[in-house]
């Protein structure tokens, strides 16, 4: 069963734009405290419906959509482990035969007014260490699917 359901979505003012700060991303009820980029990629939303009077739509359809959550982070020694979500759940400590979702929040919030909210289910699908073996801070980038579509409130 897939959804987007858009509902309470706020515009950024004229002038104005949410910068990178703005965001708050949690996974599985921890904040991502050292996140440095996110980005929610939403595919394959609609499909038009062509009339037999020529090329232009007449109606759309949810199509079969699709959503990622891409992010990386510094990882710190505070930093919670992916990898037990990667075996499959919260919590396990060798690979399950099934990997289970985790809830995940994408909160934008710009001077204290929150633009959009978008409530997921994700489940890991692949993943990097950046700068292991390097002066530059630790990172590890994760590519999430998300699960059920994107409910944005």
């Amino acid at each position: 069963d897939t959804s987007i359901t858009p509902s309470n979505v706020n515009s950024v003012s004229s002038g104005t734009s949410a910068p990178h700060h703005a965001l708050t991303l949690d996974i599985d009820g921890v904040t991502v405290t050292q996140l440095q980029s996110a980005q929610l990629s939403i595919s394959s939303i609609a499909r038009f419906i062509r009339g037999a009077a020529g090329p232009t739509p007449i109606d759309a359809v949810i199509a079969a959509p699709e959503s990622t959550v891409e992010t990386s982070a510094v990882f710190g020694s505070d930093s919670p482990s992916r990898l037990e979500l990667a075996y499959g759940s919260a919590g396990a400590t060798s690979p399950e035969d099934l990997v289970g979702g985790v809830s995940a929040t994408l909160d934008v919030t710009v001077n204290g007014t929150q633009v959009s909210t978008y409530n997921l289910t994700v489940t890991p699908a692949s993943g990097s260490w950046d700068n292991v073996v390097s002066t530059e801070n630790t990172q590890q980038s994760l590519t999430w699917n998300v699960d059920g579509g994107v409910s944005v409130a």
